[in-house]
This record gives C-alpha cells, structure tokens and sequence, in this order.
C-alpha cells in the first residue's frame, strides 16, 4: 500500500530548487495495525549539515483525531504540514507518529511513545520514498519495574541474588522509573529514548504501572529511571531475571558517584562511541550469581569492550582487569553509540541481547545464563 504525501509541503529557500515529491509506503500490517492511541504525527526535514550541527533542521508537528488505522492517520494530516528546507540543504525527511498527552510539547525530559516512524535520505532524486515502520503497540500491559543498583549487586567477596535486598531502591531514595523504546537516530548519530509519560514512583522497591511493552521494530524496549541512588538507560532483558520476580523486570541502574568516576574509565573509547553500559553475566543457579570467564563480544562497527572489577570497599573507582574475560562480578563495560547486538559466551554456550544507551545517561544489563551452561 502507498500514499502520495499530499500531507506534506517543502518550501525551499531558492525559487530554483527542484520539488521534491514524497511517497509513504505502508507496511504489511496497515490494514490490522491499532493506531487508536495516536495523538500526534510530526514531521522534520532534516539539513543538510545535521550530522555536525543538532540544530540543523525544521519541525512541524499536529495534534490529530484518533484514527483506527494507518490510512485515517494518513487522511488526518493531509494538507497540514507545510515546512521550510533548512538553508543548508537538505539530508532527509522523518515521520514521526506519536502517542502521548501533550505529544506536540511534551514536559522537559519527556518525549510521547513513538507508535510509528519512517526515514529517507535526499541524495537528489526527484521522489522520496518513505518506507513506514510501526514501532510500538497501542496496547498496554501492566508493568512491573524493579530497580537495583549494579555495583552494589556484584559487590562482595562472593557476589550473588542475595544482594538483591542491599541494592534496591528504598522509598527515602525516591525514585521514579519510566518504560519507552531506544532507537538509533537516523540524521544526528548516537541513541534516542522515546517514552517517558507512562512511568511511577518507586515504592516498596517496584515501580507499577501500564504501558506498550510489544511491537518494536529497530528498537528495544527500554526503561529510564532516576532516584537519589542513582540513574539509567538500557533495554531491558528478556528470559530468567536476578533480582525481578517472574511477573517484573530488572532495571539495573548505576550509583551516581560510580558514574560520574567511570567517566575517566577509557576516555579515549568514551569519545568515540558516546555511549555506555555495564553488562553483568549471571547464572541461573539458586542463588544467582555472577560468572567469571564470561567473554562478551561486539562487531567492530557498532562498538569495543573491556572487562572491569567493581569498586573497593569504600571506593567508588571501577578497574579495568589485564585479561580478556570477566572477573568474579560477571562485568564488562560495552563502549557503543549503537543499538547493538553483544554475544555472551560461557564454555560452549551462547546467548545474544541486544544493548545501547544514549549519551545523556547511562546503561547496564544483567544477562542470565543458564546453571549448566546454556542460555
């Protein structure tokens, strides 16, 4: 299915330019795909000189009806946009189909859920063909966000699930936990996360509350939460949990004091890939506890990876270890500005997840295999 995007007006800064005709093909699921929850669709044209300058481009966003499916999403914003090209060219455009209150000027630090989102590149041709992908379902379910603080978990002489008590979040740190997506951003580099609306405060340890958890295409489900003890953003990890029982998910987080000294970990790989996460393999015994001699592997093209020990008592410095596997906290540290697909490798056995971060903040992973050695 394919729409010609009448919606949609380019104005270019020289009579001279071309006109740029837009095209916005459906995907196979247009016909059955729940759009009811979308409140917003926005557009941005991106600039030419995006990639070095973030604030090279223009936006329009409108509020719209809701609309069951694709096609009434499409009649909605027919004839409402119309935007300007930036003065340095242009790149591309994106789409954007959001869901959320106030989608079109969201609180500070808040973004709706993207429902949809299709991107395409200006290389000079005549049409531009924006292949549409949903992102996320309208559905929600009810969620469960148990935070825990990494380095307090796989602290010890002998690290494991029991720590899960002395690493949580007590109700003084007055915590607060949200569920969205982490995407790669097309025209600028680097992780976005989009979500933020549907979240609650942390009491009792957990964070309750209903949101999309089905659906991501080029993304992963992510959480973001922030408190007194410490801070996160990381997809979240599908199978066995550490500390999460069956029904709520991990959401490791990392002592603001640890983050702020793991900014000087590797500088060098820190400036190259923006963004972090921690990574601790586990395995699935009662109790848990973290592996050594774990290997955790990357593509070269989407980030590196160096093993590290937690803190000494009493100290907030995390180490590198000499060797190329992890120690008996289970950990790596993976450089990446990526949504990037980590190998976790314990004797023969494997297990993939897929990791990333944006660069505002940081990730971790608790990655459970199995007791005897498989995922």
């Amino acid at each position: 299915m394919m729409f010609r995007l009448a919606a949609l007006s380019l104005t270019a800064a020289a009579c001279t330019d071309p006109v740029v005709e837009m095209e916005l093909h459906m995907p196979a699921n247009a016909a059955t795909f729940d759009t009811s929850c979308i409140s917003a669709v926005s557009v941005m044209v991106a600039g030419a000189n995006i990639a070095q300058d973030f604030n090279d481009y223009t936006w329009s966003c409108q509020e719209i009806t809701a609309q069951p499916r694709l096609a009434g999403v499409h009649d909605e914003i027919r004839g409402k946009f119309d935007l300007q090209i930036p003065d340095s060219g242009m790149a591309g455009i994106e789409i954007f189909g959001w869901s959320g209150p106030q989608p079109c000027a969201p609180p500070e630090f808040v973004s709706p859920d993207l429902i949809f989102h299709s991107t395409a590149p200006y290389i000079g041709q005549d049409t531009l063909e924006l292949e549409l992908e949903t992102t996320m379902d309208c559905a929600k379910q009810p969620v469960k966000l148990r935070p825990v603080e990494l380095f307090a978990l796989v602290g010890g002489a002998t690290p494991s699930s029991t720590n899960c008590t002395v690493a949580a979040v007590t109700d003084a740190a007055e915590g607060y936990a949200t569920l969205g997506q982490l995407m790669e951003n097309d025209f600028m580099g680097g992780i976005d996360y989009w979500g933020g609306f549907y979240g609650a405060n942390i009491t009792n340890g957990i964070a309750t509350f209903s949101a999309s958890t089905t659906g991501m295409t080029k993304s992963c489900l992510a959480y973001d939460l922030g408190s007194a003890a410490g801070f996160a953003t990381g997809c979240t990890m599908t199978g066995a949990h550490v500390c999460a029982a069956a029904d709520e998910i991990d959401a490791p987080f990392v002592s603001q004091d640890i983050e702020r000294e793991s900014l000087t970990l590797d500088e060098a790989l820190l400036a190259k890939w923006d963004g972090r996460v921690f990574v601790s393999v586990w395995d699935n015994g009662n109790p848990k506890r973290p592996v050594a001699g774990a290997k955790v592997e990357i593509l070269p093209a989407d980030g590196q990876v160096i093993y590290v020990d937690p803190p000494a008592a009493g100290s907030t410095k995390v180490t590198k270890r000499s060797d190329s596997m992890t120690g008996p906290s289970g950990l790596a540290a993976v450089y990446t500005n990526k949504l990037a697909n980590v190998r976790v490798t314990v004797g023969g056995a494997t297990r993939e997840v897929t990791i990333t971060a944006p660069d505002w903040s940081v990730g971790a992973a608790l990655v459970v295999m199995a007791s005897a050695g498989t995922p």
